[in-house]
């Protein structure tokens, strides 16, 4: 939504409102699709568990930092693809990582026009935020 907002004055007045309904809607099934990926090795490993009728706390401590550590790499992927397509009007795919043998260059071209540390910083927080609730929920 954020990445949508900030380039709305590149949208076409030929592109209709359908469009970009679609648009959303195939980036809420691709969301889905990742989550899923994520979450399923969770939920075989809790089948087994509840199957076999055992409780591990061990495990059920090792699957919470498996989720947050995978959410949170999501998360901090999402928000650099952000200033990313800013710069190169295209999205963040493994040819970005070419980059990382210059980590100054990468930071200096990241603050030229939007400030990704601010953005990586804010999403970070709210991730941190939502993760202490769902431990108090969850577990």
């Amino acid at each position: 939504m954020i990445l949508f907002i900030s380039e709305m004055e590149r949208i076409d007045t030929t592109v209709s409102t359908s469009d970009i309904l679609l648009s959303f809607w195939m980036g809420i099934r691709f969301d889905v699709v990742i989550t899923g990926y994520i979450l399923l090795l969770p939920f075989l490993i809790i089948s087994v568990l509840t199957i076999s009728k055992q409780r591990s706390s061990i495990v059920h401590t090792g699957l919470r930092y498996y989720i947050n550590g995978m959410f949170t790499l999501a998360f901090l992927i999402c928000a650099v693809d952000i200033p990313y397509f800013n710069q190169f009007f295209a999205r963040f795919s493994v040819s970005a990582f070419e980059w990382m043998d210059s980590p100054v260059f990468c930071a200096k071209n990241g603050n030229a026009g939007t400030p990704i540390l601010d953005v990586c910083t804010s999403v970070l927080f709210d991730y941190l935020c939502f993760l202490q609730d769902y431990h108090r929920i969850i577990f």
